[in-house]
């Protein structure tokens, strides 16, 4: 009976990791933006043609041309949507933090982000100017 109630202690934190591990795995990748939207403007396909975003490790690169954005991100446990915060490190958003909600369905990913520095809650942007939507697509490597 002891060595049950030992193995319980140890495999049930263990359990809890494994999740958290598995839902970064999902962000994790090279992702292109398929369409962006900064409040009611979208993007030009001129940019989302140069830009990728690459996470991993809790760590991302945007890049757009020869501009380059990098920071950690973390998803904030038991959030519907799931919560996001991205804080950049080097570039334009260099010490900022911002607030995002993340889903990612397979090969596709979704990031409304608060750039104003409020968590969206909702992917949507319309008659919003401080949200910024992009639809990402993983590529294959």
């Amino acid at each position: 009976m002891r060595c049950i109630v030992t193995l319980l202690a140890v495999a049930l934190p263990l359990t809890g990791l494994t999740q958290d591990s598995k839902e970064k795995a999902l962000q994790e990748g090279l992702w292109r933006p398929l369409t962006a939207t900064l409040g009611d403007n979208p993007m030009p396909a001129e940019i989302l043609k140069i830009m990728t975003l690459r996470m991993k490790e809790n760590q991302y690169t945007l890049k757009i041309g020869n501009l380059i954005d990098k920071g950690t991100w973390k998803l904030l446990p038991k959030t519907k949507p799931q919560a996001m915060d991205i804080t950049g490190t080097v570039g334009p958003n260099k010490g900022k933090t911002i607030p995002s909600i993340v889903e990612v369905k397979g090969d596709n990913m979704k990031i409304c982000y608060g750039l104003a520095g409020k968590r969206p809650r909702e992917f949507k942007t319309a008659d919003q100017p401080g949200l910024y939507l992009v639809m990402y697509k993983r590529q294959k490597k």
